[in-house]
């Protein structure tokens, strides 16, 4: 489900750094909201579990920096990181990737378990990884669908970590 008004939050990232966020063009699943921040222009992926506090129409623009400030001076917990999912249980699909490139990355999913990598988005697909040619219309299927949308450095970290990293190199 995808939703074009734009979503402020206060986040805690792995790192326990403590942010506000806006984000537009939202899509969600049960465990992650996804939209293009807006002081970027970029395409993040936040964990719902991490979303500290959520801000209507109705608040004040002051208000957002003293709620964060309050967020801030509480002690941030230590990051854990989530663990991996079963073997099999994730479908990816890369795009936009050149042949070496897709290649290495199809070998990387598949050492680490993923036992479904898909040519095309399906209703059952989970991830789709995005290098720099992806076609906008596969993007935007996917993330209709509720499918996150990663790029090749986040996906390399949550095959390591069982994380998706909320920043970007």
């Amino acid at each position: 489900m995808t939703d074009d008004h734009q979503r402020t939050f206060i986040y805690r990232g792995a790192l326990g750094n403590v942010t506000l966020r806006r984000v537009v063009d939202v899509s969600e699943s049960d465990t992650y909201l996804q939209g293009l921040r807006l002081d970027r222009n970029q395409l993040r992926t936040f964990r719902k579990d991490r979303i500290l506090e959520q801000f209507g129409d109705e608040i004040a623009e002051g208000a957002f920096e003293e709620r964060l400030e309050a967020h801030r001076r509480l002690s941030p917990p230590q990051p854990k990181p989530r663990p991996r999912p079963p073997a099999g249980s994730i479908e990816v699909c890369f795009t936009g990737f050149k042949a070496v490139e897709k290649a290495e990355l199809i070998s990387i999913a598949e050492v680490s378990g993923f036992l479904f990598v898909r040519p095309s988005v399906t209703k059952n697909l989970h991830f789709l990884i995005c290098g720099e040619n992806a076609g906008p219309a596969k993007v935007r299927k996917a993330r209709a669908q509720g499918v996150i949308a990663l790029n090749p450095n986040e996906f390399r970290t949550f095959v390591t970590t069982g994380e998706i990293p909320d920043e970007g190199p």
